[in-house]
């Protein structure tokens, strides 16, 4: 995912400087094993990526954390709920190969 599409998903991070996105991007493509996560690896990586943004020094500025932290291993902020959901969704059932 390029910083283009990962801003009109997440607007709210449209004034972080685009180099501070674009490397928290590829920090979250690190993590996501695109033969696992197939067609949402996408989805997979920008809410991972928001997530660590919202965590950083620049999310914390702008109040994304949540100030009682939901369950889940990712659960302090709302982008990170929602990526334990894809990893639930990816990560569940049997793969045929």
């Amino acid at each position: 995912m390029d910083r283009a599409a990962f801003i009109v998903q997440f607007p709210e991070f449209a004034k972080t400087q685009a180099t501070v996105v674009n490397a928290f991007l590829a920090a979250a493509e690190l993590e996501i094993d695109r033969e696992v996560w197939a067609e949402k690896g996408d989805q997979g990586q920008a809410y991972l990526a928001a997530h660590k943004l919202a965590l950083s020094p620049y999310g914390n500025a702008a109040q994304m954390v949540f100030t009682k932290p939901k369950e889940g291993a990712h659960g302090d902020t709302s982008y990170g709920v929602h990526y334990d959901s894809l990893v639930m969704q990816v990560a569940s059932g049997f793969r045929v190969a």
